[in-house]
């Protein structure tokens, strides 16, 4: 027997839901937004969090409520299935982006549960290098390409690709990369 969807206890959210879905970008991101707006509901439901499904959803979505929401979600509080483990930086990063995709949507005023710092910057490598590695790459590739020819007596294109522990010295040598166990 399959489980009520917690979304139907707060119609409003899944409206909301349901809106922000049919815009997504794909399957995959509409998904996300499901779960995490699914997940926000079991965190009504969670003795943890300050306000119920009862309440009203500008309250469910304002700041105080999702910093209550994202602490029980961290701690792997909310999870449906499996055993409570925390939660990932990653997957803490999709829960914000939903929460202010579904702010938006109600026409809230967005709170960021994460925000994405400044990136650190990197090193530029130095021209020299720089050039090494791209002749380094374009010769592999030629070498690559030349092994990857049409062989008249298979009459059939299939790739002939270095072994997965090969590196570019044995690619580039020609030297076949032989498994451990031949």
């Amino acid at each position: 027997m399959k489980k009520p969807d917690v979304l139907e206890e707060l119609p409003q959210l899944r409206e909301a839901v349901d809106a922000v879905c049919e815009v997504a970008p794909s399957e995959a991101r509409a998904r996300q937004v499901r779960a995490h707006a699914r997940e926000l509901v079991r965190a009504l439901k969670h003795p943890g969090h300050p306000l119920t499904v009862a309440d009203d959803l500008v309250d469910v979505l304002a700041r105080d409520s999702l910093t209550a929401y994202e602490q029980l979600a961290l701690a792997g509080e909310l999870r449906d299935r499996g055993e409570k483990r925390p939660t990932s930086e990653a997957t803490a990063m999709v829960r914000s982006g939903v929460m202010v995709l579904l702010q938006r949507e109600l026409g809230l005023e967005v709170h960021h549960l994460r925000q994405i710092e400044q990136l650190p910057g990197k090193t530029p490598v130095d021209v020299a290098r720089r050039e090494r590695l791209c002749d380094s790459l374009q010769t592999l590739s030629d070498h690559i390409g030349r092994r990857n020819r049409v062989d008249r007596r298979r009459r059939s294109a299939q790739p002939r690709l270095p072994a997965v522990g090969a590196d570019a010295r044995h690619v580039l040598s020609g030297a076949r990369h032989q498994h451990p166990s031949r």
